[in-house]
């Protein structure tokens, strides 16, 4: 949840997202919205700011293979896991799909 709530991408660009596209200062990645009729070259490509927060979480994670978010047994998330336990986690959070907190 961190990195959706610091970088502000979409799931399919998280998911692909290497430790290779972060430098310490930077994330740099190609958003794949931008790929048009599967030209990668005439992509977007996008550099993000890492902030200290994500800096602290991503520079203290456990480097478990490529890719930065791997699930619960090292392997990269297929789209359907990921869906899973983003929703749980945000039910966890208490929040709901208009990104409005709940609050008790």
């Amino acid at each position: 949840m961190m990195l959706a709530l610091w970088t502000g991408q979409r799931e399919g660009d998280l998911l692909k997202l290497k430790w290779s596209d972060y430098d310490g200062q930077y994330i740099r990645l190609v958003q794949s919205k931008t790929i048009r009729h599967g030209k990668r070259s005439k992509a977007k490509r996008v550099t993000i700011p890492v902030s200290r927060p994500l800096k602290t979480y991503l520079d203290s994670s456990k480097k478990r293979g490529i890719y930065i978010l791997m699930n619960t047994r090292d392997q990269p998330w297929t789209e359907d896991g990921f869906r899973s336990s983003w929703g749980k986690a945000f039910d966890t959070a208490g929040i709901n799909e208009d990104l409005k907190c709940c609050v008790a």
